[in-house]
C-alpha cells in the first residue's frame, strides 16, 4: 500500500508539472526508488507556487509615462485573475470591453480615466459572465452619447471609492448600467454631471452600501417615459440601496423593487409602476412626491 501511495504521489507531481520543464522541479526520481516525503513536499510547494503565479498576475498601467498604458494593459489580460495598478490620468480612447475576464483595478489617490472620440457602448463594458473590480479612481467626461461604466451578460462588479463625472451637455449620459442579469456593489459612489445615474434593468441587481453614497442625474434628453432619472429600476429588477442620496427623478417599473435605508430622496418625482414595490426606512428623508400606479406599492411610515 506504501508503494503504491508513493507511485500515485509521484505521477500527480509529474502529471501537474507537464507543462515545466523538468529541471526546473526541486527533486527528480528514478522507477524502483521509494520517494522521500521532504522532497515530495518540496515539490508540491513548488507545483503550488507556479499554479498561484499563473492564476493571479499583477499588472501596473503608467499613465503618467503614456496615458494609453491602461486601454494596452487592459485589452492584454491573460485569461487569469489579474490584478491591475493605474495611476495617472488615463486615456480609455474608445472605450474598453471585458470579456469573460476576472479582473481588480486598483487606482492611486488622483487617478482619473476618461474616454475620448466616438464610444459605441461604454468607457468601461464587461459582459459574459466578467468579474471586475474598481476601486479609487474617476471616470469621467466622455463625449456624445455615452454609458461610463457598464455590465452585461451576467457578469458581477464592486466598484468602491468611484466618482463618476459626466457631461450632460456633451449628449445622453449613463454613470452606471446593470442588465442581463448581470449584479453590481458599490461603496462610497459620487455621481454627477449625467442624465442617468443608476440604470438597473432586463432581472438585474444592484447594491449601494458603505459610508456615503451620492447619484446626482439631471436633463430631458432620455427615454419618453423618464427623460432622465437618478435610479432608474425596471424589467424584473432589483436595487437595495443604504447611506444614499439620490438627486433627480426616480423611477421604479416593471414588476421592480427598491430599498432604501437611511437615505435622502431629492427630485421633483419618484415614480412606481407595473407591479413594483418601493420600501422605504422610517431613517429615510423625502424631499419628492411618490406615486404610486398600476398595482404598485409603497412602504414605509415617513411615506405621505
Amino acid at each position: 500500500m506504501k508503494n503504491y501511495l508513493q507511485k500515485f504521489v509521484l505521477a500527480t507531481a509529474l502529471t501537474t508539472c507537464a507543462g515545466t520543464a523538468l529541471a526546473e522541479i526541486p527533486n527528480t526520481f528514478t522507477a524502483g526508488t521509494p520517494a522521500k516525503a521532504d522532497e515530495v513536499n518540496e515539490n508540491f510547494a513548488y507545483i503550488e507556487e507556479r499554479l498561484n503565479s499563473g492564476l493571479q498576475t499583477e499588472f501596473t498601467a503608467d499613465c503618467d509615462a503614456d496615458r494609453s498604458n491602461l486601454t494596452t494593459v487592459l485589452e492584454n489580460l491573460p485569461q487569469t485573475k489579474s490584478t491591475v495598478h493605474v495611476n495617472g490620468t488615463c486615456n480609455l480612447g474608445t472605450g474598453v470591453v471585458l470579456t469573460n475576464k476576472d479582473v481588480h483595478i486598483i487606482g492611486a489617490d488622483g487617478t482619473v480615466i476618461r474616454g475620448a472620440g466616438s464610444i459605441s457602448e461604454a468607457m468601461f463594458l464587461i459582459r459574459e459572465r466578467t468579474t471586475l473590480e474598481i476601486e479609487n479612481l474617476e471616470i469621467s467626461n466622455a463625449s456624445g452619447n455615452v454609458n461610463l461604466f457598464a455590465a452585461f451578460g451576467n457578469s458581477i462588479a464592486n466598484l468602491e471609492n468611484i466618482r463618476f463625472v459626466g457631461s450632460i451637455e456633451k449628449g445622453l449620459q449613463t454613470a452606471i448600467m446593470v442588465l442581463g442579469g448581470s449584479v453590481v456593489n458599490m461603496s462610497n459612489i459620487d455621481v454627477t454631471g449625467v442624465t442617468y445615474g443608476l440604470a438597473v434593468f432586463g432581472a438585474a441587481k444592484a447594491w449601494l452600501e458603505g459610508d456615503a453614497n451620492r447619484i446626482s442625474a439631471s436633463g430631458t434628453s432620455g427615454l419618453r417615459e423618464v427623460p432622465s432619472a437618478a435610479l432608474f429600476v425596471s424589467e424584473n429588477s432589483f436595487v437595495d440601496a443604504e447611506n444614499t442620496v439620490f438627486e433627480g427623478v426616480m423611477a421604479v417599473l416593471d414588476n421592480s423593487t427598491f430599498k432604501l435605508n437611511n437615505g435622502i430622496l431629492n427630485g421633483s418625482a419618484m415614480v412606481v409602476r407595473r407591479s413594483s414595490v418601493v420600501e422605504l426606512a422610517d431613517n429615510v428623508t423625502i424631499n419628492t412626491v411618490i406615486s404610486a400606479e398600476d398595482f404598485s406599492t409603497v412602504y414605509g411610515s415617513s411615506v405621505q
